[in-house]
């Protein structure tokens, strides 16, 4: 959705530009432990496999991830907030249980669209895909399947 403000949007891709440069100056894995260190993964950073994540993580391409962090930058992005209402789609907007920040916006923009949810992923934090994925899976399917009861 981007962000709203020009400032905002200007700093956010300023601090995008320099974790890039850090991260193509000291490789992977030294910057992997300063991204994880941030108050965002703290859930993460509990779970018995951070370690086996992190390792996992510490194999890309540290040029390509770089190029990701620059490219597809919150501060390189449209502000489309003002464009939410135009949907016409239910939306289902997710954020993990503990990811506070994102999920204060996920419902200022389900009440934005005409057909907007927010659901919280249970138990998670910011990457809810790692740390509660069967929650994650079950807000999904309760979202895409028909709701057999008044089909017929």
């Amino acid at each position: 959705m981007g962000l709203s403000g020009t400032q905002e949007r200007t700093r956010r891709a300023h601090l995008d530009d320099e974790r890039a440069s850090q991260l193509r100056r000291q490789g992977l894995a030294p910057f992997l432990h300063d991204w994880y260190a941030q108050p965002l993964f703290a859930t993460l950073r509990a779970r018995p496999r951070f370690a086996e994540w992190r390792a996992r993580r510490e194999q890309g391409d540290a040029a390509a991830l770089a190029r990701a962090l620059e490219v597809a930058s919150p501060g390189r992005q449209p502000n489309l907030w003002p464009r939410l209402g135009e949907l016409a789609l239910p939306v289902l907007w997710l954020a993990g249980e503990h990811d506070t920040p994102y999920a204060a916006l996920l419902e200022r923009a389900a009440a934005r669209c005409p057909d907007g949810r927010a659901a919280r992923v249970p138990g998670a934090g910011h990457p809810a895909q790692l740390e509660e994925p069967a929650a994650l899976a079950r807000l999904l399917d309760d979202f895409l399947a028909p709701d057999l009861e008044h089909t017929t």
